[in-house]
């Protein structure tokens, strides 16, 4: 059973990742080679197909262009006085980088929380131990089923890596969650990483809001709701 819902939830993470951020047109990416190919638009439609494919055994296996995993460490605050910086934390996130990650080309960057009884490293795992959802990605974005980009895996734990364990209190996090992601953790990511934001101020936020994304799963989809209801701007 535990097996059976760990498969669920990557499959219900990739439906979405995988209509996340795209558009009604077609795009070229660069490939290893240098050359261009042009996704397939009914692909990257943007829409959910009416009838769901059967992911291939081989998605299971780690793809033959994998993406990385890279260790983020930020500076955040405590969530319930954040507004007053009283107590400051350290905290990580784990970013996945596409396949021929180019630094000189922006990508979208989708934001991704996990749900209750979890951290950072349940949705992708590490650089180290990377989970099967890596794996499907890698082979997504090789297939041109899914458009490169950034994701990120964050957490609302906040004082300890178990608050996701107390579910009232994670339900409170994520309500608090939006101070940190806008202040501290976007600008972290988008000053490290290449996105679409030419600065991390709130106005290069806000002017590149398109081409950032946050979804979630189980707690984490209040997590996105909370997201909605503060920083629909960003």
């Amino acid at each position: 059973m535990k097996r059976l819902y760990k498969i669920g939830m990557v499959l219900s993470l990739v439906a979405g990742l995988l209509t996340a951020c795209n558009t009604n047109h077609e795009v070229s990416v660069n490939e290893k080679n240098g050359g261009e190919e042009m996704f397939n638009e009914n692909r990257l439609s943007g829409n959910v197909p009416e009838q769901l494919a059967e992911i291939p055994d081989d998605y299971l296996q780690p793809a033959s262009q994998p993406g990385t995993l890279d260790r983020l460490t930020y500076q955040t605050w405590e969530s319930f006085s954040y507004a007053q910086h009283t107590n400051p934390l350290t905290k990580e996130a784990w970013i996945y980088l596409p396949y021929g990650y180019n630094a000189e080309r922006p990508y979208n960057v989708f934001y991704l929380s996990h749900g209750g009884w979890s951290d950072e490293t349940t949705i992708m795992g590490t650089d180290e131990n990377p989970t099967i959802l890596k794996h499907f990605i890698d082979h997504a974005i090789e297939e041109g089923r899914m458009r490169p980009m950034i994701l990120v895996m964050l957490t609302y734990n906040n004082t300890s890596d178990r608050d996701s364990w107390d579910y009232g209190l994670a339900l409170d996090l994520t309500d608090q969650f939006h101070q940190e992601l806008i202040n501290d953790l976007i600008p972290a990511v988008e000053s490290r990483y290449h996105t679409y934001a030419t600065d991390t101020t709130p106005e290069g936020l806000k002017a590149s809001r398109d081409h950032r994304g946050f979804g979630g799963f189980s707690i984490g989809s209040v997590n996105t709701w909370c997201t909605f209801r503060y920083a629909l701007d960003y």
